[in-house]
């Protein structure tokens, strides 16, 4: 008897651009959408993430309910936990929203919520180059600079869920302003 996949919703929102894939579990991409994320107002973008899931859940022939559970990575500083992006540097108008639960209320379906660096990093450690190890590190160089961090088998997530939070590492006193609010920062 042949398994039915899981429909998995991931949303990347990244300080220039926000990403939305349907997959399954097997790792089969049934679609996806990108729109720009510069200096956006969340009131107007999570009714467009809600529309966008629903979109590439028709496209695939499967309605929103259909879908398992969605993924939700997200620049820090954030809180994990509670899947609210706190002060992202790269969005400014981005504070204090709680995207998991408004993702959760609109589609009616759970969902995770982590740092993006970290959401990598166990995607590689999972199904990429990572695969097989007990000990990684995974960097990010986009938008700003993250990493990811295994550690004898488990994520490493750090005061504040900060670990590998690398970019906000001064590297140059009173260096280059950063939109962190440091000076010298490896991202600026």
């Amino acid at each position: 008897m042949d398994k039915k996949p899981l429909h998995i919703l991931g949303i990347d929102m990244g300080g220039t651009k926000i990403a939305l894939s349907l997959g399954t579990d097997s790792g089969e991409i049934l679609g996806d959408v990108r729109f720009d994320n510069r200096n956006t107002d969340p009131d107007v973008i999570l009714p467009q993430l809600v529309q966008a899931a629903r979109d590439l859940a028709a496209k695939a022939g499967l309605n929103v309910s259909d879908i398992d559970c969605f993924g939700i990575s997200s620049p820090s500083p954030a809180d994990i936990p509670n899947g609210i992006i706190t002060t992202p540097p790269n969005n400014p108008y981005w504070r204090n929203v709680p995207i998991k639960q408004y993702l959760r209320d609109q589609l009616g379906i759970d969902g995770f919520f982590d740092n993006d660096a970290n959401a990598g990093a166990l995607a590689e450690w999972f199904f990429g180059a990572g695969r097989g190890t007990t000990d990684m590190v995974y960097l990010t160089m986009s938008t700003g600079i993250g990493g990811g961090i295994i550690a004898g088998g488990r994520l490493i997530r750090g005061k504040g869920c900060l670990a590998g939070e690398f970019g906000h590492t001064v590297t140059v006193a009173d260096g280059r302003q950063c939109n962190c609010g440091l000076k010298g920062c490896y991202d600026a």
